[in-house]
């Protein structure tokens, strides 16, 4: 099988990117975000827009973009493994309120 792009991916699937289409207008635009061969990508939500997570920050990608993110296919997590674990909410932060004059 050849390689995949971001497109194939499913939520909590983790590959590695194995290149950016260059001929993409957005190519350039995709590493300066951090979609380097070798870098981990994760899908937070599969769709158009997706949401993806890659390195610290979570970015949004049209349809047009996820199909330019080439994939090393043995990445993929298998079939059938365990559903992603979800993380509690963070706390709320209380804010004070300021005096009304």
């Amino acid at each position: 099988m050849g390689a995949r792009n971001l497109t194939m991916m499913k939520r909590g699937d983790s590959a590695r990117v194995l290149a950016v289409d260059g001929g993409h207008p957005s190519a350039k635009r995709l590493a300066d975000l951090g979609f380097i061969p070798g870098a981990t990508v994760e899908m937070l939500h599969p769709g158009t827009p997706c949401i993806v997570k890659l390195a610290h920050a979570r970015l949004g990608l049209s349809a047009c973009l996820q199909g330019s993110v080439l994939l090393a296919p043995q990445s993929f997590e298998a079939a059938g493994s365990a559903p992603p674990q979800r993380r509690e909410p963070e706390p709320l932060v209380e804010v004070p309120r300021l005096a009304r004059a």
